[in-house]
């Protein structure tokens, strides 16, 4: 018969998550924050993040225009490799199309201190709307062991 062997790293050890159902937009053509943030403090040196943003509703009313969105730690980037999600508008049909966030990464701070992790967005022109009233839009940041 077939022998099981035990588990070997990657378990999660917390989950933490922060959830906002308002209107947000810009008109920034520069990162400013989303509201949404999620503090947690990593059990060892060796932890990774996972960090996931989804669903809202993000669009702008403007054909050709677009909503750029990455993940912020300690007030800056985590990763030159970012934009994690880019959402433009097409056409301009009425009401404008809105698209649902789908950004995810894993961050390794190799530090024990607390981290805040925030989302942060931007427009090229216009108003760029990050999530419409009513509508849920999730931060979830999960730990997993090494």
């Amino acid at each position: 018969g077939a022998a099981w062997a035990a588990a070997g790293g990657g378990k999660v050890l917390q989950v933490l998550q922060h959830e906002l159902a308002t209107s947000i937009n810009t008109t920034s053509t520069s990162y400013v924050a989303s509201g949404l943030s999620v503090t947690i403090t990593a059990a060892t040196t060796a932890s990774r993040f996972i960090l996931q943003c989804t669903g809202g509703q993000s669009y702008t009313t403007v054909a050709g225009n677009y909503n750029t969105m990455t993940f912020y730690v300690g007030g800056a980037e985590v990763s030159p490799n970012g934009p994690y999600e880019v959402i433009a508008q097409c056409n301009s049909v009425s009401p404008p199309m809105r698209s649902p966030h789908s950004m995810l990464m894993i961050h390794s701070p190799a530090s024990v201190s607390a981290q805040t992790y925030t989302v942060y967005y931007k427009c090229n022109s216009g108003t760029g709307h990050f999530n419409e009233a009513a509508s849920r839009v999730q931060l979830t940041v999960t730990e997993l062991s090494s």
